[in-house]
């Protein structure tokens, strides 16, 4: 692989000699191109080199990608003027295996705005200030799963090379093709963060990307598959897959966690397949994954939208077919009175509702159970609680016996009855005429007898 310099006077490559590291590029050629004799060879020491460097566009500068698989990233800066290493960019972070992947891809995107030159490898794309040369953004590609609400629980899932990217100025995006997803991840860098979806390919192992001069539409090359996928830069879909050569069929799930079955086989995170033209196959994906107690996957549907968990498929040319999984954890409610609700299955960042249908459960009178608060990982003292599911959780209800609602109220009657008997007590006491009293005394009715005479 060869890039051409900007003058078209040059081609800069790199090769093999002295057997290199298990046979890797080691070592930089500046060609020229009308005579095609070699002008310049520059030895690159203990790594292994992408076959293919990148030129700034004011063509002062060369920058080539190397590394080890499970070591750290490397990028010399060579100067085009005397073809010298300038300076040397390393990256290494502890407990990731960054590394580069083998294969004469283009792990590059320029943003001449800002003068930054984007290099992609297996598990990071570093952003890198080409005045300075120095890296200024490190963008984790462990992050995209995350970002369309999976957890990376192990390094297959972010194992994800960059393997080729393309920067959009006016939307400031960069699209990144990842070759052991076979998908292209979108990253918002004025926000810093990957947006919640990604656009599947249908063909398998992007090798190259690149756009349109306009830059409406991106398209790979898809080695594994013989096929170029062109995605809509507007909508954000797969447009179109023009078939190259072959029948190859990639049927994969994500996370990898889960098997498929094809054509009543299990395959652990599916296959590809070169399958004749016409040819008719049926894959299945399971409901649930178990993933550990109280921890599952849910099918949720596939790349192309069908939600059916079996389907049948016929061979009309390369294809990718992805079953999309969604991490859920279990939330289990726990009371001994109260009818307690909200127990189940719920997905990942979903907030969940535990409540209680009534707080004060009746006992032996004049006792109740009342409510008093929530413990593990609930807390607080209403009957209904709200609680985010980022992982198997468990809502105690606590109770203790004390006197009942009912027999506060019942004492409040009997003390209201009291009271209210008394002031009609006073008041009939007040209206009776005491005989040491200094009152009038009332008048007495007198009465009068009459004797009738009898002869």
């Amino acid at each position: 692989m060869f890039e051409n310099k900007k003058d078209q006077t040059k081609l800069y490559s790199l090769t093999v000699l002295d057997k290199g590291w298990e046979g890797f590029p080691n070592t930089f050629l500046a060609i020229n191109a009308a005579t095609f004799q070699v002008e310049a060879r520059l030895k690159l020491e203990e790594c292994a080199f992408n076959t293919r460097p990148y030129e700034l566009p004011d063509g002062s500068k060369l920058y080539v990608l190397g590394g080890w698989d499970y070591g750290p990233v490397v990028i010399h800066v060579i100067r085009t003027d005397n073809y010298t290493v300038q300076k040397t960019i390393t990256f290494r972070e502890p407990g990731l295996a960054e590394g580069i992947s083998a294969g004469p891809y283009y792990p590059f995107a320029y943003d001449s705005g800002s003068r930054t030159l984007f290099v992609g490898s297996a598990h990071v794309v570093l952003a890198i200030d080409t005045d300075r040369d120095v890296i200024k953004k490190v963008i984790h590609l462990r992050d995209v799963t995350m970002a369309i609400g999976l957890k990376p629980l192990y390094i297959n899932l972010t194992y994800v090379n960059a393997i080729g990217m393309v920067y959009h100025p006016e939307e400031d995006y960069l699209y990144i093709a990842h070759l052991d997803r076979s998908l292209v991840s979108i990253y918002d860098l004025k926000n810093d963060r990957f947006l919640p979806q990604v656009i599947p390919l249908k063909g398998y192992f992007p090798i190259y990307v690149f756009a349109n001069d306009d830059l409406s539409k991106i398209y790979t090359l898809n080695v594994r598959s013989d096929s170029v996928s062109i995605i809509d830069v507007k909508s954000k879909v797969l447009e179109k897959v023009i078939d190259l050569h072959g029948g190859w069929v990639s049927i994969r799930a994500m996370p990898g966690e889960a098997s498929i079955v094809i054509d009543d086989v299990q395959y652990k995170g599916g296959d590809a397949f070169e399958w004749t033209k016409g040819s008719l196959h049926t894959i299945t994906a399971p409901e649930f994954v178990p993933l550990g107690e109280g921890e599952r996957l849910l099918f949720s549907e596939w790349n192309d939208g069908n939600k059916s968990l079996s389907r049948s498929i016929r061979v009309m040319g390369p294809a990718s077919f992805v079953a999309m999984f969604k991490k859920q954890y279990y939330l289990t409610v726990i009371s001994d009175y109260g009818s307690p609700t909200g127990s189940g299955w719920y997905d990942d960042g979903a907030t969940a509702m535990v409540s209680l249908k009534s707080g004060e459960v009746p006992s032996e009178f004049p006792y109740a159970n009342l409510f008093v608060g929530w413990s593990e990982d609930v807390q607080g003292n209403y009957p209904s609680s709200s609680i985010l599911m980022d992982r198997p959780k468990t809502a105690i209800a606590r109770w203790e016996r004390r006197f009942s609602s009912s027999f506060y109220v019942l004492c409040l009657g009997g003390i209201s009855f009291g009271m209210v008997l008394m002031a009609v007590l006073l008041l009939k006491r007040k209206s009776f005429r005491h005989p040491n009293s200094s009152l009038p005394r009332k008048c007495e009715p007198q009465t009068t007898f009459l004797w009738e005479a009898t002869s």
